[in-house]
């Protein structure tokens, strides 16, 4: 999940005493917590991990254990992914009039190419050009701006619709110019769901696709491309829940939320290690400190975040008569960039309700919040389904650049940065979950709103 970057971090003066929970909730997490161990044990240790592989089973496996061993209730939930999407092999290169190999990424949802690739003349398509009867039997090869922060162009929806209607045009296949520079590619999700493309696709390095562009001017260029995926279904997947029940109004809780899973190419430290391990480790802080607040404070580590919110879909309608009980649901996943304040789809009562949580954290200045709703995370699905949920809202300059990227990698996390995040999300579960009226009301979705289903 991506969104355009913001304003830098301010630098923290120190935290206040430990007297009173917030602050002892600070003064633990900005000391010597586990956040930076359990970031790296996940990252290094388990690495990149897509839904339906191995390693995101590790990485659920994982946190369950990191959630137990810190004396936190916990347990998985299981939930159906209809279709895995794990490429094994991904090569580029151009064959005339020189050669030389190419850096790419196949866009999540690419079919496999015929066995040993597909080797055609390019075609050119400028940004925002649609297909015609030119490009058939060529591999087409996108250009685009360059872009070295927020969101690459073009978006997951008009991608898949490039992406159909090049294969009514008969392309063989589709390449699109990476927008970031330095060769970097990433994987470029063309929408949502779990249903295969209908012809190879994927994005190619910004340096190497723009060769090929240069080349294409003066005559023929003949690339290859390779494509090896292996895409079992329909699997078994699972959401990590834990919870640390409350002292007086059990029947309402606050829920924190982030992502375990990731895509493949790096190993998923900012999207969403990170989050993950501050809401897992705020989890264990209120265990260790003995602090129970006035509701419970639940904890969903989701899967198939990044195939288009699958499994928080899925928990919501595993939950769904225990939504109007949600005082609050807190999503991190903007990586570990300082927190600006809350986006809050569409529910101003809740930003106005929610700057002064943020009021005890020394390093957040001016906070504010955003009232859109355009967000594609996991806060999405309990938003619509009528949950007063909001996001973290984030500086986005750690993860612009490295998001679905290589280079989100731990060394691409401040420790500090991780440890205020913890922080952050310790203080402000504890704050939403102990203050004796609920911050937001169940609002469910209006009568024939169509509903997010699985795909």
């Amino acid at each position: 999940m991506l969104a355009a970057a913001c304003r830098g971090p301010s630098r923290p003066s120190a935290p206040a005493p430990a007297s009173g929970p917030v602050p002892r909730l600070l003064s633990r997490a900005l000391g010597p917590a586990p956040v930076e161990a359990d970031l790296a044990s996940l990252c290094d240790g388990i690495g990149g991990r897509p839904t339906g592989s191995r390693a995101c089973d590790r990485a659920v496996d994982w946190a369950l254990g990191r959630l137990r061993d810190g004396g936190v209730d916990a347990r998985t939930e299981e939930w159906t992914l209809p279709r895995a999407w794990l490429p094994t092999r991904e090569e580029g290169s151009c064959l005339a009039p020189a050669r030389f190999p190419l850096r790419v990424a196949a866009l999540p949802r690419s079919p496999a190419t015929p066995p040993g690739g597909i080797e055609a003349p390019v075609a050119v398509l400028s940004e925002g050009e649609r297909p015609g009867a030119a490009s058939a039997g060529r591999i087409l090869l996108v250009a685009t701006r360059a872009s070295a922060d927020g969101p690459p162009k073009p978006d997951g929806d008009a991608l898949r619709t490039l992406v159909e209607e090049s294969r009514a045009a008969g392309a063989a296949a589709l390449l699109v110019q990476g927008a970031r520079p330095d060769d970097v590619v990433y994987r470029l999700a063309p929408g949502e769901g779990t249903d295969p493309l209908p012809l190879p696709a994927a994005v190619v390095g910004r340096e190497g696709a723009g060769r090929l562009l240069r080349l294409a001017r003066n005559g023929e260029v003949r690339v290859s491309l390779r494509v090896d995926v292996d895409a079992p279904g329909p699997l078994a997947a699972r959401n990590v829940v834990a919870e640390w029940p409350g002292r007086a109004l059990q029947g309402e809780s606050v829920l924190l939320v982030a992502h375990l899973d990731s895509w493949d190419l790096g190993t998923g430290a900012l999207d969403d290690g990170v989050g993950a391990v501050a809401i897992l480790d705020a989890m264990r802080a209120l265990r260790e400190l003995d602090l129970r607040p006035r509701r419970s404070v639940r904890a969903l580590l989701t899967t198939g975040e990044e195939q288009g919110r699958l499994g928080s879909a899925a928990w919501v309608e595993r939950h769904r008569a225990e939504l109007p009980s949600i005082a609050l649901a807190v999503v991190a996943d903007l990586g570990a960039g300082t927190v600006l304040g809350f986006r809050v789809n569409g529910r101003k009562e809740l930003g106005r309700e929610l700057l002064p949580l943020l009021a005890p954290l020394p390093w957040i200045r001016a906070p504010y919040y955003l009232a859109s709703r355009d967000g594609d995370g996991d806060d999405r699905s309990l938003a619509d389904a009528g949950v007063p949920a909001v996001l973290l809202w984030q500086d986005l300059t750690p993860l612009g650049p490295r998001w679905h990227a290589g280079t989100d990698v731990l060394e691409r996390v401040d420790p500090l940065d991780a440890r205020r995040l913890a922080a952050t999300v310790a203080a402000v579960a504890w704050q939403a979950a102990d203050r004796p009226a609920r911050l937001g009301a169940f609002r469910p979705a209006p009568t024939g709103t169509p509903e997010r289903a699985l795909r």
